[in-house]
């Protein structure tokens, strides 16, 4: 993906995204997230395992908790997921990361087109 893409533009995008989807700022999930679209931005070989490990570091937090705060987005935002992403199947953690990547990158090379 794109390796000009700066974290602000990034942090903005997602801000919006999230802001649509009515995800609450406090939910833990929401940074986690936030990190992982930036993380899946910088490096797209990335594995979903491999993009918690960093969250974890970065967040001093543990592996399964990250896991966990992404799932609950998840499970609390399918309907609006599938929506937002105009999908018909379950969106699970590493689906979400890589759509709200995908749009993030959208959005930013429209922008700046």
């Amino acid at each position: 993906m794109e390796n000009m893409i700066k974290k602000e533009q990034v942090d903005k995008v997602v801000a919006d995204i999230f802001k649509t989807l009515e995800i609450p700022k406090n939910w833990k999930g929401y940074k986690y997230l936030k990190t992982a679209t930036f993380l899946l931005l910088e490096n797209e070989d990335y594995f979903v395992g491999d993009i918690y490990k960093i969250i974890s570091k970065l967040h001093k937090t543990t592996y399964s908790k990250t896991e966990k705060a992404i799932r609950y987005i998840c499970e609390q935002k399918q309907n609006e997921l599938k929506k937002y992403f105009e999908v018909n199947y379950k969106i699970y953690n590493s689906k979400l990361i890589t759509l709200t990547a995908e749009k993030v990158q959208e959005s930013v090379l429209w922008r700046t087109a």
